[in-house]
C-alpha cells in the first residue's frame, strides 16, 4: 500500500525541482512504512510473558489447592470439585498452557500495527538511523560531484525523520539548523500531513543549498527528482 498518492508524489517532485533550480546541490527524499520487521523482539516479550505466567501458576497453585481442600464452611463444593480433578494441573498441563499462551501472545504481538509499539524506543531509533544511512548510500547521495547531496528521510512506524547531508554541505551548516527542519517534519507527519511536511523540508533545504552552494553555469541534475517509498 502506497504511503502517499500520485498527486502528493507530484507535489514533492516539483518541490525538489524548484529547490534545486538555484543550487548545484542535490535533494532526495525517502519515506518508509517501517525501518525493520521487528519480528524477534515481540516474540521475546511473548516468551517472557509466558515464562512469568508459568512461574505465577507454580507459586499460586499450592495456595489455591490448600484453600480448596481446607475444611472451611461454604467451600465444600470446591473441595468436591478438587477431588474430581485432583492433580490434573500438573507440570505437563502448566507447560502446555505456557505453550498455548506463547503462541497466542506471539500472534498478537506480530500484528503489524502493534509490533513497533512493543519495541523499546532506543531500538526503534537505532534501526531507523541505520535504515536512513542505508538509503543514503543506496541512492548514491555520497557520489555527487561536489559531495553536496541531501537525503530527507522519514520512517512512519518509528515516528522518525532525519536529514543526512554529505560533507560538501554539512560542513557549512550547524546541526541545529537541520534539527529544526526535522522537528517540524516529524510534527507534520504526526498530524497526518506528511506530504506538506516533506515539501516544507525540501524547500528549507533548497534555501540552505542555494545560500551555500549556488548554481553554476552548468547545473546537471545528478539524482532523480522524486520521493521513493520503501
Amino acid at each position: 500500500m502506497a504511503i502517499l498518492d500520485p498527486t502528493e508524489h507530484a507535489r514533492i517532485a516539483e518541490a525538489i525541482r524548484s529547490a534545486e533550480s538555484g543550487t548545484s546541490g542535490e535533494i532526495f527524499a525517502v519515506a518508509a512504512e517501517t525501518s525493520d520487521s521487528y519480528r524477534f523482539i515481540p516474540l521475546l516479550w511473548a516468551a517472557l510473558a509466558a515464562l512469568f505466567a508459568g512461574i505465577a501458576v507454580a507459586f499460586l497453585y499450592p495456595l489455591a489447592e490448600a484453600w480448596l481442600t481446607a475444611p472451611a464452611p461454604g467451600n465444600e463444593w470446591l473441595a468436591q470439585s478438587h477431588d474430581l480433578w485432583g492433580d490434573a494441573l500438573d507440570a505437563r498441563v502448566v507447560a502446555a498452557g505456557e505453550i498455548v499462551l506463547l503462541i497466542l501472545l506471539g500472534l498478537l504481538a506480530s500484528l503489524p500495527s502493534l509490533r513497533p509499539l512493543l519495541v523499546p524506543e532506543f531500538v526503534r531509533r537505532q534501526r531507523a538511523e541505520r535504515h536512513a544511512m542505508q538509503q543514503f548510500m543506496a541512492h548514491n547521495l555520497h557520489g555527487t560531484a561536489g559531495r553536496t547531496g541531501i537525503l530527507i528521510f522519514v520512517s512512519l512506524a518509528e515516528r522518525y525523520a532525519a536529514i543526512i547531508a554529505d560533507q560538501g554541505i554539512d560542513a557549512h551548516v550547524d546541526q541545529s539548523v537541520w534539527d529544526e527542519i526535522v522537528a517540524e517534519l516529524i510534527e507534520d507527519s504526526r498530524k497526518g500531513a506528511l506530504a506538506d511536511g516533506l515539501v516544507k523540508a525540501i524547500t528549507a533545504c533548497g534555501k540552505i543549498l542555494e545560500e551555500q552552494i549556488p548554481a553554476g553555469r552548468e547545473n546537471p541534475n545528478e539524482l532523480p527528482d522524486k520521493l521513493v517509498e520503501v
